[in-house]
């Protein structure tokens, strides 16, 4: 994924009508801020991390937007930091 950053949002978009699915949820999609966060990680873990970090979230969410700060893990929104500065 660090190389190809465009495939993101899709993947991030397709991850989540997965496991709205799976899980029963309607969540319709995430913050800009996730987003931004998305586009600065490196995903070291490639397209299985961001799969993850999806469902962790998904697992977590409480309304129809996933939120950075209150869905997923700070390593990811600190290290996208790092590499935005």
């Amino acid at each position: 994924l660090r190389d190809r950053k465009e495939d993101i949002e899709g993947l991030t978009d397709y991850f989540i009508a997965k496991y709205n699915s799976q899980l029963k949820l309607s969540v319709t999609g995430m913050d800009s801020e996730c987003l931004d966060a998305f586009m600065n990680y490196p995903w070291p873990g490639n397209v299985r991390e961001l799969e993850n970090a999806i469902e962790g979230a998904m697992n977590l969410s409480i309304g129809e937007s996933l939120l950075m700060r209150d869905s997923f893990p700070e390593y990811i929104f600190r290290e996208a930091e790092k590499n935005f500065a």
